[in-house]
């Protein structure tokens, strides 16, 4: 059984990730060993969720020939099945974060939720999605953040989605807590990972990704 190969990418570079994290890490054992040991399980994490992970896009082709046989070609509308715990936005299956027993996870340990469910993280294209990402922030109304699926914690200052593909074109578009308001905000070296935070009126900024906000919204791929 093979990824879809959108998913296959996505998982192919959490991995390169790490393991630009660990060369990058300094040559003080205790450290490396500590990185290398947190690098591990959470490799170990991912390797665990693949199996339930195929079954889930197993069920997701024969979710597909449902929908197709169930399509109303008179009028054009296609019945969409929601998994349990998913919920549908703009013809979008997506996963909210206080769903199916959400909690506040750090930024790859949010990835990680995401695979576990079959899904990916929900990578906004429009301003709508923003807004949509920013409104689900406010609903939930607990003072916290929530993640995007947005890093540079490869390359310090190039910023990519999950998915690997450039994040710097959409993220210019939106308000910066720091920085005057302007992209890339207060980029520190330790700063790698970007979030929408309620205490700053839902303004995008980057914090350590070892920090816990609610996790990125998921959506089925």
């Amino acid at each position: 059984k093979t990824f879809p190969s959108n998913l296959d990418n996505m998982v192919n570079q959490i991995l390169q990730n790490h393991s630009e994290i660990l060369r990058s890490q300094s040559t003080d054992i205790s450290s490396l060993k500590e990185t290398l040991a947190e690098n591990n399980k959470m490799l170990a994490e991912i390797k665990n969720s693949t199996a339930y992970i195929i079954s889930k896009m197993e069920a997701s082709e024969e979710n597909k020939d449902i929908l197709n046989s169930n399509s109303d070609s008179d009028i054009g509308i296609s019945h969409k099945a929601v998994p349990s715990g998913f919920t549908s936005y703009n013809d979008r299956i997506v996963l909210l974060p206080t769903a199916l027993g959400g909690t506040t996870l750090t930024w790859h340990d949010s990835i990680i939720r995401c695979l576990h469910h079959g899904a990916a993280p929900f990578i906004p294209k429009s301003v709508d999605d923003f807004r949509y990402i920013q409104q689900v922030n406010t609903d939930i109304g607990s003072g916290d953040g929530i993640w995007l699926p947005a890093s540079d914690h490869v390359t310090e200052g190039v910023i990519k989605w999950t998915d690997g593909t450039d994040a710097s074109a959409t993220l210019k578009l939106f308000y910066w807590h720091h920085g005057g308001g302007a992209y890339p905000g207060d980029n520190a070296r330790s700063n790698d990972c970007v979030n929408i935070y309620t205490g700053w009126n839902n303004k995008l900024e980057f914090d350590p990704c070892t920090n816990k906000y609610w996790p990125m919204i998921c959506e089925i791929i």
